[in-house]
């Protein structure tokens, strides 16, 4: 009885420290340069230039428990060499929440706030053999791709979302609400352009006061195809 009630007591501790347990992952942006890119008009690959460019600088934050993740772009003070354009790509946060199986991004746009509600499960990842170590982590490679309709473009948008996660870190979370596999995410692509690499992972970090693990309560909520319509909106004009 003694033997039964001891392992009982361990494995609620183990349960409870899993539970307690919280991650803090900082990624860069890296860009890759194709052989179509080197090819592109002078005047084109400038202006291309600069915007990679400030994506570059971009770094983004993950925090994350058992149960929910925060991911957004990092909080930087501005300065005087600090690219303009940074400050208005990719912001956004991405809450999720794998025990209730939500996944929502939180954005303004003009002025108002808006959170978009997608599919929990709209990956289905091949998990592959290759291997590779990422901040001392052994991380095995995992494939997806996606396709929607694009009422702004008016055609299929396919992504090919290829990633690095680690089973040693079994918390299945990642950037941008890439998530679905059996350990985090700690280097992805979506479109093969630019690269999301983890330069950071503290496994005991302390919860930052301007970032509570709590889903948004604040703004209106739209799925994707909602959130479109409100984008195109100001564009249709008048019904004849």
């Amino acid at each position: 009885m003694t033997r039964i009630f001891l392992l009982f007591f361990v494995t609620i501790c183990l349960s409870l420290n899993a539970q307690n347990k919280k991650v803090y992952v900082e990624y860069k942006t890296v860009k890759a340069i194709s052989e179509m890119q080197r090819k592109l008009d002078p005047e084109l690959k400038k202006g291309l230039e600069i915007y990679v460019n400030a994506i570059e600088n971009i770094e983004f934050e993950l925090f994350a428990n058992d149960s929910i993740s925060i991911f957004r772009k990092k909080e930087k003070l501005k300065s005087e060499n600090q690219n303009p354009l940074s400050s208005i790509l990719n912001n956004g946060i991405y809450y999720t929440n794998i025990k209730a199986k939500e996944k929502i991004k939180s954005i303004d746009m003009s002025g108002e706030k808006f959170n978009i509600t997608y599919v929990y499960s709209e990956y289905k990842w091949t998990i592959t053999q290759e291997t590779k170590i990422i901040n001392g982590f052994k991380c095995y490679k995992a494939t997806t791709n996606r396709e929607i309709y694009s009422k702004t473009r008016n055609k299929n948008i396919i992504t090919n979302p290829k990633v690095w996660f680690t089973p040693e870190i079994p918390l299945s979370y990642g950037p941008f609400g890439l998530i679905g596999l059996p350990g985090l995410i700690l280097e992805a692509t979506i479109n093969g352009k630019l690269y999301y690499y983890a330069t950071k992972v503290n496994l005991d970090y302390k919860e930052k006061p301007s970032v509570k693990l709590e889903k948004p309560t604040k703004g209106k909520f739209v799925t994707e195809s909602e959130m479109e319509d409100t984008q195109i909106k100001p564009f249709s004009g008048p019904k004849l």
